[in-house]
């Protein structure tokens, strides 16, 4: 089983190294405000990884903030390996626009992570990415 979660990882890896992007990546510490909302709170925690941002076509998405048409319509997605820290909300700036992290899906082999991958959406750019 070692060896096949092995061989799964490296295809993982293999995907990214295809078209490889180096990300910063912030993460804002988000506590209730006390009026059913999140507000940002505390310094952001801040890390790097080697990622791959493709394209994917996509029908109606829940990401987007009106609906769209079906046909030539394409979301961005983010592939990670499993050692990379993404989690839903975490932002970056890549290629001069902002983007923010959607549900992240936990790729795996049997009970073994083998990466991670999750759509992205356009977000605010972040001054410290």
């Amino acid at each position: 089983m070692a060896a096949v979660t092995s061989q799964a990882r490296q295809g993982i890896i293999a995907q990214i190294n295809a078209n490889p992007s180096r990300i910063r990546f912030i993460r804002l510490t988000m506590v209730d405000d006390g009026f059913g909302g999140e507000i940002p709170m505390g310094d952001p925690m801040k890390y790097t990884a080697k990622v791959r941002i493709s394209h994917e076509s996509k029908s109606v998405s829940n990401l987007e903030p009106k609906p769209v048409g079906l046909g030539t319509n394409l979301a961005r997605y983010i592939l990670a390996d499993y050692k990379t820290l993404i989690k839903e909300g975490d932002r970056f700036t890549y290629q001069g626009t902002g983007w923010e992290v959607g549900v992240v899906d936990t790729l795996s082999y049997g009970s073994e992570i083998v990466g991670y991958q999750a759509p992205i959406k356009e977000a605010a750019i972040m001054e410290d990415c």
